[in-house]
C-alpha cells in the first residue's frame, strides 16, 4: 500500500546514447498501475511476482528499442498471459493531491489468509514447525559462523549469540 504520484520526473539514457530528462503526467495510467500492483501483491506468490517484475523491465526495454516483432516479445506475452490469469479482483483507491493510495483490495484468487497470517495457535500453524524451519533455514549461516570462529575470523560476541539462540531452539 505505497502511495503513488502520477507525475514522474525521470533522468534516463536514450537509445542513441544521450542523457535525457522527461516529465510524464499519467493520472489514468497511474491509477490503473497502482490498482494492478495491489492485485498482484494479493494474488501472486513472491517468486512469481519477482519474475514478473524482471520480465516487465525486459519487455519495456525491447518495446523502447523497437523489438516489437520478435519471438522474445511473443514469449514474454505468453508468459504474462499464464501468470496474470488469477490476477483479478477489485481495488479501492484514495486520491489526494496527485497521490493514489490503495485503501482496500479483494480477490477470489487471493493468497492471503488471515487465519494463517496471525501466527496464533491453531491446527494449521504449529510454533514447533516454525522453530524447526528457522533452525534448518539458518543452517548455512551457522556452519559458516562456526568455521569462521574456528579460524579466529568471527566476532566472539556474535558467535556466542548464535550458539545460544541455536541451542535454545527445540528440535522437531
Amino acid at each position: 500500500m505505497v502511495p503513488s504520484s502520477w507525475t514522474d520526473d525521470s533522468m534516463m539514457w536514450l537509445l542513441v546514447g544521450m542523457k535525457s530528462r522527461g516529465i510524464y503526467e499519467t493520472p489514468g495510467g497511474t491509477l490503473l498501475h497502482v490498482a494492478l500492483q495491489e492485485l498482484e501483491q494479493l494474488t501472486l506468490d513472491r517468486r512469481a511476482l519477482s519474475l514478473k517484475d524482471e520480465m516487465a523491465a525486459r519487455y519495456a526495454d525491447l518495446v523502447y528499442e523497437g523489438w516489437w516483432w520478435t519471438p522474445e516479445r511473443e514469449a514474454i506475452d505468453a508468459f504474462m498471459d499464464v501468470l496474470m490469469k488469477k490476477v483479478t479482483g477489485s481495488v479501492s483507491l484514495k486520491l489526494f493531491k496527485g497521490v493514489a493510495t490503495a485503501v482496500s483490495r479483494r480477490s477470489e484468487e487471493s493468497l492471503y489468509d488471515a487465519s494463517l497470517a496471525s501466527f496464533g495457535e491453531d491446527e494449521t500453524y504449529d510454533h514447533a514447525d516454525a522453530q524447526g524451519f528457522i533452525r534448518l533455514f539458518g543452517l548455512p549461516a551457522r556452519v559458516a559462523a562456526e568455521r569462521a570462529d574456528g579460524k579466529g575470523e568471527s566476532d566472539a560476541a556474535v558467535t556466542e549469540i548464535l550458539r545460544s539462540t541455536i541451542s535454545k531452539a527445540p528440535v522437531g
